[in-house]
């Protein structure tokens, strides 16, 4: 990390992590402090802020795996993002400058400003950036949203939707029971053709087998590949912050799920939509379809 910087004028010996986020966050906004990874180490005359620009990186890029060295009290994250309308996700509602940063108590401080400086979310900020600093000092992070057999839901999902598009035609059940993972992995023989029951009854022993904390130890053997992850990194993850990671890759499974069902004729959507009921599957997964803020470097 960088050696430490002034901030702008601002006092940080009796500040608290709150105050110093806000003032970074209308530096940002101001031009005066780039986008950048912050670091808060407590001293006898208060704190020592240090930053580390991004360079146009994106903040998971300095943070995924990275542990900060014991003497560090928080770290944190000053970068622009994009306001979204919570009806209309599609619908960009401008830029605004986002902070936060995070204690080795837990303690979560963040402040979003639209670009006339007024605040754009009375809401904490939470997700995956709140996560990832939480993992860099070692803090836990809320326990996953969902169960793991919610991601192969999610694959099955849009391997039947890419199927539709790629051949120009609608796939039959057959085609379909075997674009599910767990069916790819069984590597049954092309003659074999699985009932809507005996796939739920495959469905259920999967999702049990198959939890977060396996997935993580799969990456960290070589036996599971995530795009922009590392063996050994799932160690670092915990299950929370790993099953937000790997979920906020794809559409939520409420959108895939409408997607599927528009996609197929009656029977087909109801033997999908039945099977994954029967399996336990929810109907929402994270992250909610009405994202409020998107970050960007």
């Amino acid at each position: 990390m960088s050696e430490s910087v002034p901030v702008g004028g601002f006092t940080v010996a009796d500040a608290s992590i709150h105050t110093l986020v806000e003032a970074l966050t209308h530096r940002h906004l101001d031009g005066v402090v780039d986008p950048s990874i912050i670091r808060i180490r407590l001293i006898p005359t208060g704190l020592e802020v240090g930053l580390r620009p991004l360079d146009g990186d994106h903040p998971s890029v300095w943070l995924t795996g990275h542990r900060f060295a014991d003497d560090i009290d928080a770290v944190g994250v000053v970068t622009g993002g994009r306001v979204f309308s919570t009806d209309d996700p599609s619908a960009t509602l401008g830029r605004a400058s986002v902070g936060v940063a995070v204690s080795r108590r837990g303690e979560v401080a963040s402040t979003a400003l639209s670009n006339d400086g007024a605040p754009s979310s009375g809401k904490e900020l939470s997700g995956l950036a709140v996560d990832l600093l939480k993992r860099s000092i070692g803090v836990a992070t809320p326990p996953p949203p969902c169960d793991a057999d919610v991601l192969f839901a999610q694959a099955w999902l849009i391997s039947i939707s890419d199927f539709a598009h790629i051949e120009a035609r609608i796939p039959s059940w057959s085609e379909i029971v075997r674009l599910h993972p767990a069916v790819e992995i069984l590597a049954l023989d092309d003659d074999v053709t699985l009932t809507q029951h005996e796939l739920q009854t495959i469905l259920v022993g999967f999702g049990d087998l198959l939890s977060w904390r396996e997935l993580r130890r799969m990456l960290d053997e070589h036996r599971l590949e995530v795009p922009g992850l590392n063996p050994g990194e799932g160690k670092w993850f915990d299950d929370g912050s790993f099953a937000r990671r790997l979920l906020a890759e794809r559409p939520p499974l409420g959108r895939l799920r409408d997607d599927v069902l528009r996609l197929l004729p009656f029977g087909l959507g109801r033997r999908v939509s039945a099977t994954l009921d029967a399996a336990g599957i929810p109907h929402t997964s994270w992250p909610d379809p009405s994202a409020e803020l998107r970050e960007s470097a």
